[in-house]
């Protein structure tokens, strides 16, 4: 109720109505706003359990795109919110069935902007620092990123497969060595994780 009283009540100071206009939009909004605004909404609506959750970084949000360049914060700055926030999500994705972390994952989004090629290489950096073997396809026919947040080139692709025009060999690249997976040294929980699975 609490956002729906902000919003009454800037609505009632512009238009100089009476203060009980106040409560009755304050009930309007919070009855017709169907927004999910919290992990716990997730769980409750959909039915799903929340693996993390994502800060949001001031540096995204004043350009309104995705940036996958930031995934590569994971190497810079192993220790900041926005990394560890990544280790969560692939931790959870560890423990998600008795097997480990699904084979496949697919990261999808209704909009456009929305972080899917970010989420996409932060996983993958995350998943490579366990010591996997990772395999990340750049799907995004319309708008490929990724290539130029890892500096490749984009001469080939996925397109060129599909229509039967490329090996998968000449395709691959192998781009997460120690210069884009860094140092595992501070990763302990994804150690951890990896022998209780193996053990398991």
């Amino acid at each position: 109720l609490h956002l729906g009283l902000e919003r009454a009540h800037a609505l009632c100071v512009h238009r100089h109505l009476p203060a009980q206009s106040q409560h009755f939009l304050a009930f309007f909004f919070e009855q017709v706003d169907d927004t999910v605004k919290t992990p716990e909404e997730v769980e409750r609506y959909f039915g799903l359990p929340v693996l993390g959750v994502i800060p949001i970084v001031k540096e995204a949000t004043n350009t309104g795109e995705d940036d996958p360049k930031l995934a590569l914060s994971a190497q810079t700055d192993p220790r900041s919110a926005f990394a560890e926030a990544y280790r969560s999500v692939r931790t959870a994705l560890q423990f998600s069935t008795p097997e480990g972390a699904p084979r496949v994952l697919a990261v999808t989004s209704p909009s456009i902007g929305e972080g899917k090629s970010t989420t996409s290489l932060s996983l993958a950096i995350h998943f490579a620092q366990t010591g996997g073997l990772v395999l990340l396809i750049d799907a995004d026919l319309r708008n490929p990123s990724l290539h130029k947040a890892l500096d490749l080139d984009n001469g080939h692709g996925l397109t060129n497969y599909l229509a039967g025009e490329a090996s998968v060999f000449v395709l691959y690249r192998n781009v997460f060595d120690r210069q884009i997976v860094g140092d595992r040294s501070y990763d302990l929980i994804a150690f951890l994780a990896e022998r209780l699975l193996k053990d398991n």
